[in-house]
């Protein structure tokens, strides 16, 4: 029952049970059928919620394999369709993004800086992706549990606009100078 339903919804539907001996084995069923549905029109609404925002948003378990995603996960890091299946490991997604989409494999000891970029908490992580000129900011976040939420966000223009405002200060600098 937990498996289907939950640990906390199996627990209410057998406390119920319980203490009301006389409710029968097609009452029951349609108890679980009933949380069932419900479980699956919530998850169908947050996953529709998900797809609506800019962010590309992926969801990791403790032992950092994907348990879900929004469209724009896959979009902002142009990751080919296996590479947002449920249960692929993170550091195979980071492995394909650190070989810029090529067969060959990445730099390892720029794999581990990476993940550990992407698995801690605090300050974001930028992410350059020089195959498509696009600058992205990846932050990460602890859920109860130990799973992890990683948000990705497209700051190309404004890391362009920043980097010509520093080129025309250099220039004004030199200007000066001169």
């Amino acid at each position: 029952i937990a498996s289907s339903i939950g640990a906390a919804s199996s627990r209410l539907v057998l406390s119920l049970l319980l203490r009301k001996r006389a409710v029968s084995a097609k009452a029951a069923l349609k108890l679980l059928d009933d949380a069932h549905t419900a479980l699956h029109f919530n998850r169908e609404m947050l996953q529709t919620a998900l797809n609506h925002v800019r962010q590309g948003i992926a969801v990791f378990n403790p032992e950092l394999q994907l348990i879900t995603s929004n469209q724009q996960f896959g979009e902002i890091l142009d990751l080919p369709a296996q590479y947002s299946q449920i249960g692929i490991p993170l550091v195979e997604i980071l492995e394909f993004i650190g070989s810029n989409g090529q067969d060959e494999n990445a730099d390892p000891v720029m794999l581990q800086r990476r993940l550990a970029a992407y698995t801690t908490e605090g300050e974001p992580y930028l992410e350059r992706l020089t195959d498509r000129n696009m600058v992205v900011e990846v932050r990460a976040n602890r859920m109860p549990g130990g799973a992890l939420v990683i948000t990705f966000s497209d700051i190309t223009p404004s890391f362009e606009a920043a980097e010509a405002l520093e080129r025309a200060n250099a220039t004004l600098e030199k200007r000066v100078r001169e």
